[in-house]
């Protein structure tokens, strides 16, 4: 008996002493979302990264997107804030589809059964293009999910932002007050 108390007080001394303080290292969500931008801010008016994508007898490259304004976004389906903004991109594509120098693409590394399941669901007529999760970071610039891109007509990068907002008002107020502006700017 002594020997698994005196085994147990081992354990646990030896446990105690080697926690860290985390305090020192806590990043909260909106820290990090911050710090995610100042990095972001690196690639604003430079190119979009290469690319050159063909499914389904639909292509998408920085060739056949030069000349229009575009509206990137980077989601997945088990990703909360990612869903929540499937809404708001609907109106988004309603509201500039009309532009004809204007192209709304979205990225995913799910699979095309789960893609159609994700645009039945949410009634989504905009293109989605299934690549591997690589690329999607790749494009994304290592962002999370959601991220979303507005390249100008020369194919530059002017806005790239990622968020983990899931209250609709508060997505209504980041789309209406940052993106609708920045990409009425563009066009």
């Amino acid at each position: 008996m002594k020997q698994v108390l005196f085994v147990y007080c081992f354990m646990l001394s030896t446990l105690s002493y080697s926690q860290v303080d985390s305090g020192k290292y806590t990043i909260t969500a909106d820290s990090f979302l911050v710090m995610m931008d100042k990095r972001n801010s690196e690639f604003i008016n430079k190119p979009f990264a290469q690319f050159s994508i063909k499914t389904n007898n639909k292509k998408c490259s920085n060739r056949t997107l030069k000349g229009k304004v575009v509206f990137i976004n980077f989601w997945f389906a088990a990703c909360a804030p990612c869903m929540a903004e499937m809404d708001q991109l609907n109106r988004l594509f309603e509201h500039f589809k009309q532009y004809k120098n204007f192209e709304f693409v979205s990225f995913t590394f799910e699979s095309p059964n789960e893609i159609a399941l994700i645009k039945k669901k949410y009634n989504i007529h905009y293109n989605i293009f299934s690549i591997s999760r690589d690329e999607c970071y790749r494009l994304n610039n290592n962002n999370g999910f959601p991220t979303s891109i507005i390249l100008n007509a020369a194919g530059y990068v002017k806005w790239i932002h990622s968020t983990d907002a899931v209250n609709e008002e508060e997505i209504k107020k980041y789309f209406a007050g940052e993106v609708y502006p920045l990409i009425v700017k563009e066009l």
